[in-house]
């Protein structure tokens, strides 16, 4: 599936859409060029599932956890500064992904050898300034 939006003004929707298509599996992971608005997209979609937290980069803290509406935790991991799948395997990530819970993954290209077979691929293409075309791709 493959949606395009315009602009922010957009997003909320697009979110929805996005959201909806890729829910069953709670793995995403979450891929484009850096600026291309994957964590933009993980602030609208917090909203969406109801996080009352604000809503940060984990680029530092390398993983953020949000509880939605219902209760249940949001996990969200920004690997683009280590180094090996073993760095990701030390923050725990085994038993984050093994919890059952949404995990947003961005840079999962940093720990392919970790990724269960079953997860929902979001790429985030930049077509323009503000255009953005989001793919979503179903696995396992």
């Amino acid at each position: 599936m493959e949606i395009l939006c315009s602009g922010l003004n957009e997003l909320k929707k697009v979110v929805a859409m996005v959201f909806e298509a890729g829910k069953q599996n709670n793995i995403w992971l979450l891929k484009g060029e850096i600026g291309a608005g994957k964590t933009t997209f993980m602030h609208e979609l917090a909203k969406y599932l109801g996080v009352g937290d604000a809503v940060s980069s984990p680029s530092y803290a390398i993983i953020n956890e949000y509880e939605t509406r219902e209760g249940e935790p949001l996990y969200h991991f920004d690997y683009f500064r280590i180094k090996s799948p073993e760095e990701a395997l030390d923050t725990g990530f085994m038993e984050y992904v093994d919890s059952g819970h949404y995990c947003f993954i961005e840079w999962p290209e940093k720990i392919e050898s970790l990724i269960p077979e079953k997860y929902t691929e979001l790429v985030i293409s930049v077509t323009g300034p503000e255009e953005r075309i989001f793919k979503v791709n179903l696995h396992g």
